[in-house]
């Protein structure tokens, strides 16, 4: 019952260490290393497999992936790819691996047929291409963070509830935070002019700007201007206010 306690005591450190916030490389020394072995080395005790010596590392460390990978679709299929969808999963295989391996009967009286032995040459190129595939997904991974062609940045500006009144509205869909200034301009004049500010990851900000009358009573275009760094335009957006709308007559263009 050793393994079971062993098991059991393993996975409350995992608990305790995700509870405690504690730093994702040392979060990853605890869990990947009993992950990329234990299940399969259990695995090959409930099959009762004998494999002595080194030959027994591979195979374990290829079960174990094979155990996680299972897992993998598992946790898909419910959609509970998570952090605590793995670790209820990866949790539970380990406890009910080491139980059935300690529940396992002695030895068969024949003993079963060997398998067959792994030299070097093949514990290389096992750890060649397991390199090369975490190299991939770091890879991956990094492009995907990186490499986004689109900015997700929306820009909007209507009429108000009260006449002369405009809702601009700004929303940061990226996933960084960005740095922006509103303006609003009239014809010859700022109407009104706001300091920098940051745009968190998916916040979404509004303003309602009141337009002062000018001298004269014609219909003045209104323009909406969102300031990035080094006040570069953003997006842009205008709309024609003090006139009378015509039939099928478009009042407003959207921000580009």
């Amino acid at each position: 019952m050793m393994r079971v306690g062993l098991a059991l005591l393993w996975v409350l450190a995992v608990r305790a260490a995700a509870q405690a916030e504690l730093h994702p490389v040392l979060r990853a020394c605890l869990v990947l290393p009993v992950l990329s072995f234990f299940p399969g080395y259990l695995l090959l005790r409930v099959l009762r497999v004998r494999v002595g010596g080194a030959d027994m590392i591979p195979f374990a460390i290829a079960l174990s992936w094979a155990i996680l990978i299972a897992s993998g679709f598992v946790l898909h299929a419910f959609q509970a790819l998570s952090e605590e969808g793995w670790f209820a999963a990866t949790g539970t295989t380990m406890v009910v691996l080491a139980v059935a391996a300690a529940a396992m009967p002695g030895p068969a009286p024949q003993p079963p047929t060997p398998l067959p032995r792994i030299d070097g040459l093949a514990i290389a190129g096992l750890a060649v291409a397991a390199g090369l595939a975490v190299g991939a997904v770091a890879l991956a991974v990094w492009q995907a963070g990186n490499d986004r062609p689109f900015e997700i940045l929306e820009f909007w500006m209507v009429e108000g509830s009260q006449p002369r009144e405009l809702l601009i509205g700004m929303r940061n869909g990226d996933l960084d935070e960005r740095h922006v200034r509103l303006e609003v301009r009239g014809v010859g004049r700022l109407i009104h002019s706001e300091p920098a500010m940051v745009l968190e990851p998916g916040q979404t900000v509004q303003r309602i700007v009141r337009v002062p009358f000018r001298d004269t009573g014609s219909a003045e275009r209104i323009s909406a201007v969102l300031l990035g760094e080094g006040d570069r335009i953003l997006r842009h957006t205008h709309m024609t206010i003090g006139e009378a709308r015509e039939p099928g007559r478009i009042g407003m263009e959207a921000g580009r």
